[in-house]
């Protein structure tokens, strides 16, 4: 049997201390410490482990931190018409109830009303959470990737032709571009778990900026906001390999011509695949704008979606 160490609040109100999340035999129930039962049952519906969106082997404990089991089907095999959560409350020390995998590592991701999110790393952390109602969730990625802004502009400047550069789960706040001038890899850990966004100041610049035969996998970029061609990402050459470029915003002074509030492609030899570029904008009050979501001059688009630009 499973354990998770914390108090459970169910739909707004506190549960009897006694009980202690758990999974066993494949079902997501409630132990309790005092008669050592099992409730199998959440707001009058069970629920198998499989249908729990959200678990890990982690233990947290107190009442200040909360984590999510988002139910999403019953395990009759019903689906609910709304996902339906159960929050657990916690205090702010959190720790992993076993090691990570080798060469992996923990980090922690919490996330306010608002979607604002902070990330913490570590396999023992201490957590200062926002006000209910907010989340924390748990990600492992590779042990040498990088945690910083400043750590990755470091690592590209030293970097050599073939290496990878890893980025771990988290929010990388940019204040200019990141000029990838060399056959390297850059790698996120997920594109819905390493996050490339402007300064909260904003300023006039792109996520990214390939002039080299490099591949960018595995993250999100969103967020930007400038007259500049190729927002998200310009390529002249290299490879978009699972990157998501979301909600960038891209205008023109008057009379002036535009390309790509997502990506621009200007290179025979660029390649974007299982990419996703979505929702995208373009203010055209001054100017002209093209290509809004992906502008190709060359280059080759497959597996891809572009969606709800405009």
């Amino acid at each position: 049997m499973r354990l998770y160490d914390c108090r459970i609040y169910q739909d707004g109100v506190k549960m009897d201390a006694n009980y202690i999340p758990c999974v066993k035999d494949g079902l997501a129930g409630l132990y309790n410490t005092v008669d050592g039962t099992i409730v199998y049952d959440f707001g009058g519906k069970n629920f198998a482990a499989s249908d729990v969106e959200r678990t890990a082997d982690y233990r947290i404990s107190g009442d200040s931190v909360q984590t999510t089991l988002r139910l999403t089907k019953q395990s009759a095999g019903g689906t609910c018409a709304e996902p339906e959560e159960r929050w657990a409350t916690m205090n702010g020390m959190v720790t992993l109830m076993a090691p990570p995998d080798a060469g992996m590592a923990a980090a922690w991701t919490v996330t306010d009303m608002d979607g604002k999110s902070k990330n913490y790393y570590g396999d023992t952390v201490e957590i200062t959470m926002p006000p209910c109602p907010s989340t924390v969730s748990l990600a492992f990625y590779a042990a040498d990737a990088l945690t910083t802004v400043a750590q990755l502009r470091e690592a590209l400047g030293g970097a050599q032709g073939g290496e990878t550069i890893r980025l771990a789960p988290g929010e990388y706040e940019l204040d200019s571009e990141i000029l990838i001038n060399k056959a390297i890899t850059l790698e996120g850990a997920g594109r819905e778990l390493t996050i490339l966004k402007p300064v909260a100041a904003g300023g006039e610049f792109r996520a990214i900026n390939m002039t080299e035969a490099a591949t960018v996998r595995n993250l999100k970029i969103m967020g930007f906001k400038a007259n500049i061609n190729g927002l998200g990402v310009y390529m002249t050459k290299g490879t978009l390999d699972n990157v998501w470029i979301y909600g960038n915003t891209m205008y023109c002074t008057t009379g002036s011509l535009k390309w790509g509030a997502g990506v621009y492609v200007y290179g025979k030899d660029c390649v974007v695949t299982n990419c996703t570029v979505e929702k995208c904008f373009a203010d055209r009050d001054y100017g002209k704008i093209e290509g809004i979501g992906i502008q190709l001059k060359g280059g080759t688009v497959v597996d891809s979606e572009i969606l709800d630009n405009e």
